[in-house]
């Protein structure tokens, strides 16, 4: 039983999961709110006869929030196995959203995050596009058919509340998002605070354009806003060098209308040349012929 655990594990070095269990039994702790992560020393998900720490006192340490980022990075090092890679990709986004570590890079060093990344993201793809042959003898993919079943039970009515479990889990992902914690300073604060604050930070960095002048990230999407608002609101006369029909649309319309609208003239009409006549028949557009437009300013 052990050995095919063992063998399941897909151990890379058993140096380094001799450095992991060390790691874990050296820098244990007392269980502290909000401070410590209770973490299982043989992974669970591998060992299932051993994931229950209440009856399994030994299999268990409480770690720091940096620590416990650092052993399962020691784990997702040693072993080629699709969930120790998951659970380091996880604890990459949900530890730094919850506040438990605010930079794994600057943990592990750049050159070592970015070799595990690497390896997350390759070991998730080759399991993804791991054939397996269904029931009724065809052949596809662990990645299609986990999406089938995620999609079929999105979309399952729940008995109690009459509403999709979609809904349900975007309402308790909303409800998990407002909830207080202490930060790793002691203060209160949520996820979605964290996010608010992040992005204010974000807005206002400072960058440094091509023309080599100071500007942050909130003025120049105020400007690029701006840009798309005018655009938006532009108006063009819709004119015909056939017949003296005219009309008035915005610029989204005269794009629905046709994109080679724009670009006309008086000069340069829709139809114009013969490549341009046969497209409009072609597309069933022969009511542009001779169209163009001016702006309105």
């Amino acid at each position: 039983m052990i050995d095919k655990m063992i063998k399941e594990l897909s151990i890379l070095d058993f140096r380094d999961v001799e450095g992991y269990i060390y790691f874990c039994l050296e820098n244990s702790e007392t269980k502290k709110k909000f401070l410590t992560e209770e973490h299982h020393i043989l992974p669970s998900k591998v060992f299932l006869k051993y994931s229950n720490l209440t009856e399994n006192k030994w299999n268990s340490v409480h770690l720091s929030h940096e620590n416990h980022y650092i052993a399962h990075s020691i784990l997702h090092n040693s072993c080629d196995n699709i969930s120790f890679a998951s659970a380091w990709g996880a604890m990459n986004y949900m530890n730094v959203e919850n506040g438990r570590i605010t930079n794994p890079e600057n943990i592990l060093g750049k050159e070592l995050y970015s070799k595990l990344r690497e390896k997350r993201n390759r070991e998730i793809s080759n399991h993804k596009n791991s054939e397996i042959i269904l029931e009724d003898g065809s052949i596809s993919t662990i990645g299609k058919e986990a999406g089938k079943k995620i999609s079929a039970k999105r979309l399952q009515i729940d008995i109690k509340t009459g509403k999709t479990m979609a809904s349900i889990h975007n309402t308790k992902s909303a409800e998990s998002r407002k909830k207080r914690y202490l930060d790793e300073k002691g203060n209160i604060t949520s996820i979605s605070l964290r996010a608010s604050k992040k992005a204010e930070t974000t807005m206002n960095e400072v960058i440094i354009l091509n023309d080599g002048s100071e500007s942050t990230i909130r003025k120049e999407l105020t400007k690029k806003k701006a840009i798309t608002d005018l655009n938006k609101s532009r108006r063009f006369r819709l004119l015909n060098i056939y017949n003296k029909s005219e009309d008035v649309l915005l610029r989204k319309e005269l794009m629905d209308l046709h994109q080679g609208l724009l670009k006309s003239s008086k000069d340069n009409f829709l139809g114009k040349h013969h490549r341009s006549k046969s497209n409009l028949i072609k597309r069933g557009l022969e009511y542009l012929q001779g169209t163009y437009v001016e702006e309105i300013f």
